[in-house]
């Protein structure tokens, strides 16, 4: 297997588990999206567009968009690196 099929399944994978996201199983879906997976700058980007194009699409999940959202800022805040950045990866692509 590639490096580029590599990353496509593990996007294919992130993409799985955001479509399963649910107030009951949040915590769950939340926990293998952070612990689960080495995010490179290419895969937290490619995160981060998903996540922005289902937040913008599907209303009735934004609150739990916005939740893992926070989740992410914390999580990857690297200040000196903007590509692992989630909060201005966001910024940028807003």
């Amino acid at each position: 297997m590639t490096e580029a099929d590599k990353f496509n399944h593990t996007v294919r994978e992130l993409r799985i588990l955001l479509n399963k996201i649910s107030k009951d199983n949040f915590d769950n879906v939340t926990k293998h999206i952070l612990n689960d997976y080495t995010f490179t700058p290419a895969l937290l980007n490619e995160l981060m567009k998903i996540i922005f194009m289902k937040a913008t699409t599907e209303n009735a999940y934004l609150e739990l968009y916005v939740r893992l959202c926070i989740l992410l800022f914390r999580k990857y805040n690297d200040k000196e690196n903007v590509e692992m950045n989630f909060k201005k990866l966001l910024l940028s692509k807003c």
